[in-house]
C-alpha cells in the first residue's frame, strides 16, 4: 500500500518539470493536456475502486457515480480546447459542468455516510462530530461563497452561462462540508488497512478545496500565477483519486470494506 504514496508526488514532479521546460507560448496547451490526463487517471482510479465490488454493494454505487463524474471532468477539460472556444462549445461545457458537479456531490454524499452503512463508530462525542461538520461548512461558505455570489449576480444580470458557475459553487460548498465525515471516517480507521482509500479520498477533497481557494487569492496574483496554482490543485485532486481506487481494489477480498444495501 505504501507505494501508492508515490503517485501524487510523481504527478507533482511532472507538473513542476513541465512548468520549467515548456516555453511560455505552449504553457496553456500543456497544462490543459495535463488536466485532461489527470482527470482520466481519476476516472481510472474510480474504475479500479468499483471493479472488484459485487453488484449491490453500497460502495460500488458510490465508486460508480464517482467514475461517471470524473469522466465528465475529463470531458469538461477537453471542451476547454481551443483557447477561445465557440459559444456552442461553451454551452456544452457549461452543461457538462452542471451534471459533473451534481454527480460529484452525490458520490461524496454516499461516501460520507458509508460509515453508518458499515456500522463504524466515528471518533469523539456527537457534539464534537457536529462541531467538525459545522466548521467544515463555515470554511466551505467562506471559500466558495464569494464565487457563488458573483455568479448569482451574473445570472441576475441575464448571463445564462452563469448557471454552470452557480451549480459549481454550490457543489463546492456541499462537497467541502461532506469532507468532515470523510475525514472522521479516515481517523476512525487509523492503524488499519481500511484507512488508505479514505485518506486518499480526503486528500483529494482537500486539494479541491485549495483549488476553490484560488477564487479568494487570484485577485492578488498575476493571471498566469493564478492559473498555475489553480491547475496544480485541480491536477492533484484528480490524481489522488487513482491511489484511492487502487487501495480500494487491493482491499477487496481480504477485508470486508462494503456493506450491502
Amino acid at each position: 500500500m505504501k507505494r501508492l504514496l508515490f503517485i501524487a508526488p510523481g504527478a507533482l514532479a511532472v507538473y513542476v518539470a513541465s512548468r520549467l521546460v515548456v516555453p511560455p507560448d505552449a504553457e496553456w496547451v500543456t497544462f490543459r493536456i495535463e488536466v485532461l490526463i489527470a482527470a482520466g487517471l481519476a476516472a481510472l482510479g474510480c474504475w479500479f475502486g468499483l471493479s472488484r465490488l459485487r453488484m449491490g454493494d453500497y460502495l460500488r454505487t458510490a465508486w460508480g457515480i464517482n467514475f461517471a463524474a470524473y469522466l465528465l471532468v475529463a470531458l469538461s477539460a477537453y471542451l476547454r480546447f481551443p483557447e477561445h472556444p465557440s459559444d456552442a462549445r461553451l454551452l456544452a461545457r457549461g452543461s457538462v459542468l452542471i451534471v459533473e458537479n451534481a454527480l460529484l456531490v452525490a458520490a461524496m454524499w454516499l461516501f460520507a455516510r458509508a460509515y453508518r452503512v458499515a456500522g463504524i463508530s466515528l471518533p469523539g462525542s456527537r457534539f464534537r462530530q457536529i462541531t467538525v461538520g459545522a466548521a467544515a461548512a463555515i470554511v466551505a461558505v467562506g471559500i466558495a461563497g464569494p464565487s457563488l455570489w458573483g455568479e448569482l449576480e451574473k445570472l441576475a444580470g441575464g448571463d445564462v452561462n452563469a448557471i454552470a458557475g452557480v451549480v459549481s459553487s454550490l457543489g463546492d460548498i456541499v462537497s467541502t462540508t461532506l469532507l468532515a465525515p470523510i475525514l472522521l471516517t479516515a481517523v476512525a480507521m487509523r492503524g488499519g488497512l481500511l484507512v488508505w482509500p479514505w485518506a486518499f479520498m480526503a486528500a483529494s477533497n482537500f486539494a479541491w478545496l485549495l483549488h476553490d481557494a484560488q477564487t479568494l487569492i487570484s485577485p492578488y496574483l498575476a493571471n498566469s500565477t493564478g492559473r498555475v496554482w489553480s491547475d496544480l490543485w485541480r491536477i492533484m485532486a484528480c490524481v489522488l483519486m487513482l491511489p484511492a481506487g487502487l487501495a480500494q481494489r487491493r482491499l477487496v477480498g481480504g477485508v470486508p470494506v462494503a456493506a450491502s444495501k
